[in-house]
């Protein structure tokens, strides 16, 4: 790990996968998110990002043992067979089950390792099941997704409620986040504590009881969204790189 304190800590940032070529909008959302987060982070990280469907199990907790710290960025639903639920739920998008295992082992790998992680939408969603906890296949409550999102990329808005007395709460600005997804979590992986909720009740962040590991089901790398917000979660991460190497 970095030891210089002079050397930028290094990011691995993982998508689950490179192309979509039967969905060319939502393709262009999920990389217009994902790079509008490299951009700002490239700021203060060296910044490695790949893709767990392409590269496979083995590659991916490489690339990420590699790096002082981890974002999961968004994407399609977990395999619902890694959850115990069966696929036909509405809503439900094609599966890239190859990047669901990468992503889950990265996650069990951060938390053995204490590597400092940060889950986004999907990247929570990946935290929870590899832990153990489920998803809601398809949420019922409004407000959290817009149906035109690929075609105006606005984003549904809500506000949420933070508890002051867990580790992320500082780092999450106040005021509403920008949401866009159809499924959360319903019960808690082993180890997660609620961090945030909406005020429906919709699990919004979630951190371990030990490891530096963390996740928002909302989306602070929304360029739209207030800067504040993406810059307070990747100094957390920051900051939990130094602890990390100072131990």
């Amino acid at each position: 790990m970095t030891s210089d304190a002079a050397t930028r800590p290094r990011l691995f940032v993982s998508n689950v996968v490179r192309q979509r070529p039967g969905a060319p909008a939502f393709h262009h959302l999920v990389t217009l998110l994902s790079s509008h987060l490299v951009q700002v982070a490239s700021r203060d990280w060296e910044v490695t990002w790949a893709f767990a469907q392409d590269e496979g199990v083995r590659a991916t907790l490489a690339r990420a043992r590699a790096a002082d710290a981890v974002v999961l960025m968004g994407g399609e639903d977990i395999s619902p067979d890694l959850y115990g639920v069966s696929t036909g739920y509405p809503g439900e998008s094609p599966h890239h089950r190859g990047g669901d295992l990468a992503q889950i082992e990265l996650v069990r790998d951060a938390v053995r390792r204490s590597t400092p992680l940060l889950g986004i939408c999907r990247g929570l969603q990946v935290l929870n099941v590899a832990l153990g906890g489920t998803l809601v296949p398809d949420l019922t409550v409004p407000g959290h997704r817009s149906d035109t999102l690929l075609q105006d990329l606005r984003f549904a808005r809500h506000e949420v409620v933070v508890d002051p007395a867990r580790r992320l709460a500082p780092a999450l600005v106040g005021g509403e986040v920008h949401s866009a997804h159809h499924q959360g979590v319903d019960r808690l992986g082993e180890s997660l504590l609620l961090t945030a909720a909406a005020p429906d009740g919709t699990v919004e962040a979630v951190e371990h009881t030990s490891a530096p590991v963390y996740g928002v089901q909302w989306h602070p790398e929304d360029p739209a969204s207030d800067p504040r917000s993406l810059g307070a979660l990747l100094d957390h991460l920051r900051s939990a790189t130094r602890e990390r190497i100072a131990a």
